[in-house]
C-alpha cells in the first residue's frame, strides 16, 4: 500500500515526506510480512486494515458491526480506533513504526549520576556489607539513603549505631533507582511482618529495579513474592549490584504484568 493512499495533505506534510526520502529515514522503512501464523484469517481469507481517517470514523460503527459478525481480524495502521475494537473478541495487531525519537528505552544512558539509591537496614544488619555498597554507589555518582524501621537509627551486628536518613513507613522504594537490602535473620522475621517493609522490597521488584539482598534479606524478598533474575543480586557483590542498578531490568516486565 503506498503510503499517500487517496487522500490529500498539506505542503508541509509532502515537504517533511520528502525530507525523510532524502534522509533515509524511518519513514521509508520496509517491514518483514506479518507472520501468517500470528493471524487467523476468516474462511473467505479476509482482513481489515483499519486507518485513522476522517472516512473510518463516519463508518466506525459499521466496520465493528461488519468485524463483529464476520470474525475477520483487524490490523490497526492507526492508534485513534483500538478503544472502539478493544471488546469485539477478535483478533487484532498493531501496525506502526517504531520511533526513534520517542521511544525510552534505548535512549537512557546506563548510569548512577545523580540517582539515588535506598539501603533497607534493620538491628542487627551487617555494617560492613552496608558500607561496600554504599561506597560503591557513591563512587558511581548516586546519592545513598539508610532506611529503617526507627528513626533513631539501627543497632548493627558489630554493637554500633548507624543513623538513618529515612523511617521505613515514610520513606518508600519508589524514592529511589535501586535498592539494597541488608538484614540480620530476626531483623528479616521482624520486617516480613511489617506492611511497609512488604511493599519496599515488591514496589522495588514491579518498578523494575535492581535489588542487592543479603542471605537473611532474602527471608523478606520472600515473603513479598519477588523471585530471582538478573537483577536481583547478591549484596556481597557490589559491583553486580552497581552495573544492574544503572539502568532498569526491563527482561522483567513481561514477568509480571500483562504487555499491550
Amino acid at each position: 500500500m503506498d503510503w499517500l493512499g487517496k487522500n490529500r495533505y498539506s505542503v508541509v506534510s509532502i515537504l517533511r515526506a520528502l525530507h525523510s526520502g532524502a534522509s533515509g529515514s524511518f519513514d521509508e522503512q520496509v517491514f518483514k510480512p506479518v507472520d501468517a501464523e500470528m493471524v487467523t484469517l476468516t474462511s473467505s481469507g479476509e482482513v481489515m486494515i483499519l486507518g485513522g481517517g476522517p472516512s473510518v470514523a463516519r463508518h466506525l460503527l459499521a466496520l465493528a458491526r461488519l468485524v463483529k459478525r464476520s470474525r475477520m481480524p483487524v490490523m490497526h495502521a492507526n492508534m485513534r480506533n483500538l478503544e472502539y475494537m478493544a471488546d469485539l473478541g477478535v483478533k487484532q495487531i498493531i501496525c506502526l513504526a517504531l520511533s526513534p525519537a520517542l521511544q525510552i528505552i534505548g535512549k537512557m544512558k546506563d548510569t548512577l549520576m545523580g540517582r539515588a539509591i535506598g539501603i533497607l537496614i534493620a538491628d542487627g544488619s551487617d555494617g560492613a556489607v552496608i558500607a561496600k555498597i554504599k561506597a560503591a554507589a557513591t563512587n558511581a555518582g548516586a546519592t545513598v539513603k539508610i532506611v529503617a524501621p526507627k528513626v533513631g537509627g539501627a543497632k548493627l551486628a558489630n554493637g554500633a549505631m548507624l543513623a538513618v536518613d529515612g523511617q521505613l513507613a515514610g520513606t518508600p522504594s519508589v524514592l529511589f533507582d535501586a535498592v539494597a537490602v541488608i538484614l540480620s535473620d530476626e531483623g528479616a522475621k521482624e520486617l516480613s511482618m511489617e506492611g511497609a517493609a512488604i511493599d519496599f522490597v515488591r514496589d522495588a521488584f514491579g518498578h523494575l529495579k535492581a535489588i542487592a539482598v543479603d542471605k537473611d534479606g532474602r527471608a523478606l524478598l520472600k515473603m513479598a513474592n519477588v523471585g530471582q533474575d538478573a537483577g536481583v543480586v547478591d549484596a556481597s557483590d557490589e559491583n553486580a549490584f552497581i552495573a544492574a542498578a544503572k539502568t532498569r531490568q526491563w527482561d522483567r516486565e513481561k514477568s509480571i504484568r500483562t504487555l499491550a
